[in-house]
């Protein structure tokens, strides 16, 4: 009788793993022909990325299937105790996790691809394979832990030894995570790209080369290169000619002579910036009387050109016309004088 119930459970198993294998095959048709493309139209994820989850889906069904063959027939039917229902589950959280990190790629992937897109210039490179391996990094450990759970291990201990050793690590590596987590905001903010030309709160001007996780290069106008780290670079005060625009504004110092007719000082000024094919029309030129000083009228000369780059060259040309100009119409350009008193006393005061 024993024989005959062995013979029924074996063709009760028989009956179950073919079905499942018929589902899964199903299953796999139904996700190739139709889940597939609605997926893709939906998230605008190309076909062939999301193929790449067909095998472990497989996988998962297979598992599963093998689990309920585990868990109705040999232990319901045949009353084994065996541990091989945590084998199925060790090898289900194997396969999630395998999925997971399939997802992750194709979330990232096609994320990177939108800040592109929107950006309109070249995304960060090293920001894509350091954001897929930490995601991977963390959920290797979650299944680790998850499977070690499943065979009955204690993992209390190990998540706060794990806890003790990140913060130690934290500590020891502050410089460090301080520059690379710098970087990686700069390049989430976009708050700099490579070509942008940025002034640096000691006053140096210079070209970003390239945006690393733990430092920035810039080249300066002396043609040096300046490493500058990201922990530094993200709470610093940096000015960037190149947003929000490549327009920009040119701004000279003028000084004049008390007594000079200010009228016509800036109907002067005026003139020759609007015979400036580089002076845009708008935003307008304008010009700023800022203070009487010890020795002059001090003014601030200011127009717009609609390229960064260059500032400093039309800057020069600029500043040489208007002392030239100024001298044509006898405008004085005034320096500091001092007088000396000296008194002397004869010898017959004396």
């Amino acid at each position: 009788m024993v024989a005959d119930m062995f013979s029924w459970d074996t063709g009760y198993v028989s009956m179950i793993v073919a079905g499942s294998l018929i589902v899964i095959i199903i299953l796999l048709h139904l996700f190739r022909k139709h889940i597939l493309k609605k997926i893709s139209k939906r998230t605008h994820v190309n076909t062939n990325e999301l193929s790449h989850l067909e095998t472990p889906l497989i996988l998962i069904a297979s598992v599963l299937a093998l689990e309920i063959v585990v868990t109705k027939i040999i232990n319901v039917y045949l009353n084994v105790d065996i541990q091989i229902l945590n084998i199925t589950r060790t090898l289900l959280i194997i396969f999630l996790t395998y999925l997971l990190t399939i997802v992750a790629s194709i979330v990232l992937d096609n994320w990177s691809k939108r800040i592109k897109h929107t950006a309109r210039e070249a995304t960060h490179e090293e920001i894509l394979p350091l954001a897929k391996s930490a995601t991977n990094i963390i959920l290797v450990i979650a299944a680790t832990l998850m499977i070690l759970q499943t065979w009955g291990v204690q993992i209390g201990g190990l998540v706060a030894s794990l806890g003790i050793a990140g913060l130690i690590l934290s500590f020891a590596f502050k410089d460090t995570l301080a520059n690379i987590f710098g970087g990686i905001s700069m390049m989430l903010d976009n708050s700099f790209s490579k070509g942008d030309l940025i002034e640096l709160p000691d006053g140096e001007v210079g070209y970003i080369m390239e945006i690393n996780l733990r430092s920035t290069k810039i080249k300066n106008f002396d043609s040096q290169e300046v490493l500058i780290p990201n922990g530094t670079l993200a709470n610093s005060k940096i000015k960037n000619f190149a947003k929000p625009s490549r327009v920009t504004r040119v701004k000279i110092a003028v000084s004049i002579a008390y007594g000079s007719d200010v009228d016509k000082f800036k109907k002067v000024i005026m003139d020759l910036i609007s015979k400036q094919k580089y002076s845009l029309r708008y935003p307008k030129p304008g010009m700023l009387f800022l203070k009487m000083g010890d020795y002059s009228l001090d003014f601030s000369v200011m127009f717009f050109i609609n390229n960064f780059n260059n500032l400093y060259s039309i800057k020069s040309e600029m500043t040489e016309k208007i002392y030239k100009e100024l001298g044509k119409n006898n405008i004085t350009i005034p320096f500091p004088t001092r007088t000396i008193y000296n008194k002397i006393k004869s010898k017959k005061q004396k």
